[in-house]
Order: structure tokens, then sequence, then C-alpha cells
């Protein structure tokens, strides 16, 4: 049972739906770190960038098929829920 939950769990994690939603939250990261940095906020800034650079690692590791892993899962929450999603 467990095999056949993460296997179906990988799979709608390297689906295409799955790939724009990080996209998205890449975008909307990239959007506010232009914000921050506009009004002279670097510690906003930099903390957006660094959503943006973890966001970016996963989805290179969903886009060459690899196996996501908790930790993977864990940075994905953390991100997710900061935006206020």
């Amino acid at each position: 049972m467990d095999t056949i939950l993460n296997d179906y769990i990988q799979k709608e994690l390297h689906s295409d739906k799955f790939i724009a939603l990080i996209e998205f939250f890449i975008d909307r990261y990239n959007d506010s770190a232009n914000v921050w940095d506009k009004y002279g906020l670097e510690e906003k800034s930099k903390r957006c960038r660094n959503a943006i650079d973890d966001l970016k690692i996963i989805l290179s590791k969903i886009k060459a098929g690899k196996e996501l892993l908790k930790e993977d899962a864990d940075i994905l929450v953390k991100w997710i829920e900061r935006m206020g999603v």
C-alpha cells in the first residue's frame, strides 16, 4: 500500500499542474523581491530570493524526473505558507 501511495504522490508531484504551481510561486516571489528592492528593504528581498532559489532547485528535480524527498516537501510547504496562500 505504501508503495502504491508513494508512486501516486510522485506522479502528481511531477504533473504539469504541479510544475505550473511552482512556477507561479517563483513568479510571485520574484514580483515581491522586486517591490522590496524598490523600497530598499534588502532583508525582505533576500528572503524572497532565497525562496526563488529553493523553488528552482525543486523545480529542476521535478523536470529531471527525480523523486522528491521529505526535505523537498518541507521546503515547498515552508515557502508556500510564507507566501500566505
